[in-house]
């Protein structure tokens, strides 16, 4: 019971963070709305004088980057997690072998997520320019 209760307080303040990471800068960083707003402007870098298309793509690259975000963190997340069971499970070879299976796929993917950010500004580059 207590395991259980433990993992629901870690689950909690996970979401605690995670939901003052996405809000509290809108709230700090407020500001006025203009009287006749475009329903598209500054929605991801959209402009009232931008096509259709190009505020398409830049929401899209927008989105793109929110979910990047979130898997770097997951990986660095999985790394600490993995380097913190390698240390602790010193005695038993096989959860030895999982804990660098861990930190091996963790660091595999934190580079995918890196490299897939310089794709995605590219992109977006791309985008703005009309390409």
């Amino acid at each position: 019971m207590k395991i259980k209760s433990l993992k629901n307080i870690k689950f909690i303040l996970l979401a605690f963070l995670v939901l003052n990471y996405l809000i509290l800068p809108n709230i700090i960083f407020a500001q006025d709305i203009p009287e006749n707003p475009s329903p598209i402007e500054g929605l991801f870098g959209c402009e009232s004088n931008q096509t259709l298309r190009k505020c398409i793509g830049s929401i899209a690259m927008g989105i793109l980057k929110i979910l990047l975000v979130f898997a770097i963190a997951a990986a660095v997340i999985a790394f600490a997690f993995g380097g913190i069971k390698f240390i602790v499970q010193g005695g038993s070879e096989d959860q030895r072998k999982k804990a660098k299976d861990i930190l091996l796929w963790s660091a595999v993917g934190l580079v995918v997520a890196l490299l897939s950010f310089a794709v995605i500004n590219a992109l977006q580059n791309a985008v703005k320019q009309g390409l």
